[in-house]
C-alpha cells in the first residue's frame, strides 16, 4: 500500500526506495534532464489522478461507506 499504490513510477510521479539517497539523486537527475513534453505529461497525469481518485466528494463517499460497513458489522 501507501505511495507505491498512489504513484505509478514514471507515469504520474516517481517512486524511490526509502533511505536511498543515491536513488533519489538518480531520479532528480532524470527529471532535470527530461524533456518538457515528458514533464508536462507527468504533471497532467498526476493532476488527473488526484482529481479522479482523491477528490473531496470521493473521499467523503469512501468514508461514509466505511462507517456504514463498520456500523453494520460487515467490515472488521
Amino acid at each position: 500500500g501507501g505511495m507505491t499504490e498512489a504513484i505509478q513510477d514514471g507515469v504520474d510521479g516517481f517512486v524511490v526506495p526509502v533511505r536511498r539517497s543515491d536513488k533519489i539523486a538518480e531520479k532528480l537527475h532524470q527529471i532535470f534532464n527530461m524533456g518538457e513534453d515528458k514533464k508536462q505529461n507527468l504533471r497532467r497525469n498526476a493532476s488527473e489522478k488526484v482529481e479522479k481518485q482523491f477528490s473531496r466528494d470521493r473521499m467523503i463517499q469512501e468514508f461514509a461507506d466505511l462507517y456504514t460497513q463498520l456500523y453494520n458489522g460487515t467490515r472488521l
